[in-house]
């Protein structure tokens, strides 16, 4: 689903328009022009599906050059491996992220809370997987004339990433699951989350000229996106904390 003339929708789940698998996040193709960027990478139940929209709108799996994780979940990263294999491509996260999809034993324990809880289903895997870039803040992800830059946003996880540039004329914002459509959040009571790591990370992000907000969940924001995440900012000035999507 074309979104701008060089940004696609190609998965959304329930918690989103959905496009794919119920389990999807919200995953985004960008085109280059010297390639293609893959943000985020769904939950691994349908993997055809993805390859279906991204084909759709005319890109073809072997132009990925990137795919970007934007956290250490299983929604948004259980295909990394799947993806990058069939892309050739080259895995990408942020410094901490990295630290915990290496992490063999934490995944397992992690995954088996969350199946436990009903989070995910019985049988659902999200194994550990080795990262080939690891981006710190202000870092830049370079391809043909896009640079997306680092934003490490910790809160719903240790260090979420987001990733903000100009894309066909507009300041564009992945904001992976760290602020979305009207000012909801997304806060979890789990090992790596952090309330007050939440609150500094929507400080920093208000400051943004963000037109074009793409979130991991729920719709797209496709102008005036800076007013959604000032309204999460603003609860938390106001000594609140706001609206969760969990």
């Amino acid at each position: 689903m074309k979104l701008t003339n060089h940004i696609s929708l190609v998965a959304s789940g329930n918690n989103g328009l959905s496009l794919t698998h119920p389990l999807d996040c919200n995953v985004y193709y960008v085109d280059t022009g010297a390639g293609g960027i893959l943000i985020d990478t769904g939950a691994g139940a349908d993997n055809q599906a993805i390859l279906r929209e991204i084909q759709k709108d005319g890109y073809r799996v072997e132009d990925i050059q990137y795919v970007v994780i934007t956290h250490a979940h299983g929604d948004h990263g259980a295909a990394a491996d799947f993806f990058r294999d069939a892309a050739h491509a080259k895995l990408v996260t942020s410094g901490y992220e990295a630290g915990v999809l290496a992490d063999k034993a934490r995944m397992e324990r992690t995954m088996a809370q969350y199946i436990a809880t009903g989070l995910y289903p019985a049988d659902y895997r999200f194994p550990s997987v080795e990262v080939d870039v690891k981006l710190e803040e202000g870092d830049c992800l370079q391809l043909g004339g896009v640079c997306l830059q680092a934003v490490i946003t910790p809160g719903h996880t240790g260090g979420g990433l987001c990733l903000y540039g100009e894309i066909d004329g507009k300041n564009v914002l992945f904001s992976g699951d760290t602020v979305f459509f009207d000012g909801k959040i997304n806060l979890m009571s789990i090992f790596d989350g952090d309330l007050l790591a939440y609150r500094e990370s929507l400080y920093r992000l208000e400051q943004l000229p963000v037109q074009v907000l793409l979130p991991g969940h729920l719709q797209p924001i496709m102008d005036r996106g800076a007013a959604h995440i000032q309204k999460a900012a603003a609860a938390f000035h106001r000594f609140s904390v706001p609206p969760s999507i969990c």
